[in-house]
Formats: structure tokens, C-alpha cells, sequence
């Protein structure tokens, strides 16, 4: 393994782990600002016409206001309109900034970085990189609907750039 990937995979182990006693001692103080949900969406890759769903499990911290960092436990699923396709589960981490336009519905963008393990029905098994961006709008605080933009990374494979419509509901 390469010492950029492992570097990598270290830094973000580190921040999901501070991320979680950030959560964790914010709860023990009463200033509970952490919510948790679950997320699906359809996919659609540009360059060889797969086309999918995705479903997850998702966390996410308001830091103040406008600010908000979220990570997810993604599994997606991609065929090929012709032939086969594979599937990923996907770790990602997004930072946030959303723009209030009525009481209790906001717009947001997000941007963020993927880390996944690929595996496929005529693929190999693979580590996955890539980043993610996000736009759309929050409803009262409890759903999100977004579309967005991922940028996945194989290595020794061809690069994915996928479209993804997707909504999110919040316990």
C-alpha cells in the first residue's frame, strides 16, 4: 500500500473519530446539535450509461448556524444499460453551508470526499477514492432533497463520474 493512501485512510479514521467524541461530549453537555437518517438516491454514470440506486445511513453535526459536517455508511449498486455492472460501499465525509430562505427551510451545497471498496460482478475487488458535491434544499429540518455531482477514482480502472438525484429523512 502506498504511503499517500495510507496516510489518507489514517487522517480520515482520525477525523471520523473526533468527529464521534465531538458528538458524544456535545450530548453529555445538553448541546445535542447531532442528527442521524437515513439516505437513497438513483445514480446515473456518464461515461459507460450505468445507471443505479444508492441507500445509506447517515450522520450530521450542526456546527453553528450556517455550518454542518455530515458522514454516511453508503452502499451503491450501478448496472449497465447492456451488460454488467458493480457495487461500492462508500464512506463519505461532507462539509456543508446552508443559506436560510423561510423559517425551517434552507438551501444547502456541500462538498466532500469519498472512500469506498469497490466490488463487481466481472471486477475485481478494488479501494476507491473520490469526491463528492451536493446541492439542493432542506425542509423543516427533517428531509433533504439534493442533487449532486461524485467523482470516483479506481485504480488501474477508468474513472467514474456519476449524477446523483437523492433525498434524505432525518429521525
Amino acid at each position: 500500500m502506498k504511503k499517500s493512501t495510507l496516510f489518507i485512510i489514517c487522517f480520515l479514521t482520525t477525523q471520523i473519530i473526533l468527529f464521534t467524541q465531538d458528538v458524544v461530549v456535545a450530548s453529555a453537555y445538553g448541546q445535542n446539535k447531532f442528527k442521524y437518517g437515513i439516505t437513497t438516491g438513483k445514480s446515473l454514470e456518464e461515461s459507460d450509461n450505468f445507471f443505479g440506486f444508492n441507500v445509506g445511513f447517515v450522520g450530521e453535526r450542526t456546527f453553528s448556524k450556517n455550518v454542518y459536517g455530515n458522514v454516511a455508511i453508503v452502499y451503491e449498486n450501478r448496472f449497465v444499460f447492456f451488460g454488467d455492472g458493480f457495487s461500492a460501499l462508500f464512506l463519505p465525509i461532507n462539509a456543508g453551508y446552508k443559506f436560510q430562505i423561510k423559517d425551517k427551510t434552507h438551501i444547502f451545497g456541500e462538498l466532500g470526499v469519498r472512500i469506498g471498496y469497490g466490488f463487481g460482478y466481472n471486477y475485481e475487488t478494488h479501494f476507491l477514492t473520490g469526491i463528492g458535491l451536493k446541492a439542493g434544499i432542506n425542509l423543516s429540518d427533517k428531509y433533504k432533497i439534493h442533487i449532486g455531482r461524485d467523482y470516483t477514482f479506481a485504480k488501474g480502472e477508468e474513472d467514474y463520474k456519476s449524477i446523483i438525484i437523492g433525498f434524505t429523512f432525518f429521525f
